[in-house]
């Protein structure tokens, strides 16, 4: 995995993110961007593995940056708030995730772009 994608750095963004949402708390994890495209899942975080991956349908010039910077967001969240056992299953979407989630700069039009376009990356 490289976090060097041909428009986007992954490296860059994290540390942009860490520092102005995080206060440069996270430890940075193996960053990269996804070996194939896929549309269902966007990217992921293995605390296992410490590996923080995008899918690489997002390294594109069709793609604005806030949309990039969201999905790598979220996936540091994983990170900050690590899942919890709930009836006996992980759950990593708690409510207190998703609402640290909505906070993000523009969540709701990138939301929408994501949901417009994803067919057509």
């Amino acid at each position: 995995y490289s976090p060097n994608g041909n428009y986007y750095n992954l490296k860059t963004i994290f540390d942009s993110l860490n520092n102005t949402f995080f206060k440069g708390s996270l430890p940075q994890p193996v960053l990269g961007w996804s070996m194939h495209k896929s549309y269902s899942r966007l990217g992921f975080y293995s605390s296992e593995k410490n590996l923080l991956v995008i899918s690489r349908i997002f390294d594109s010039r069709r793609v604005p940056q806030n949309v990039v910077e969201f999905l790598v967001f979220h996936e540091m969240l994983h990170i900050h708030l690590p899942a919890v056992k709930k009836n006996g299953r992980n759950c990593s979407h708690t409510s207190t995730f998703r609402k640290i989630e909505r906070t993000f700069p523009g969540y709701s039009d990138i939301d929408r772009w994501i949901k417009k376009h994803l067919h057509r990356l």
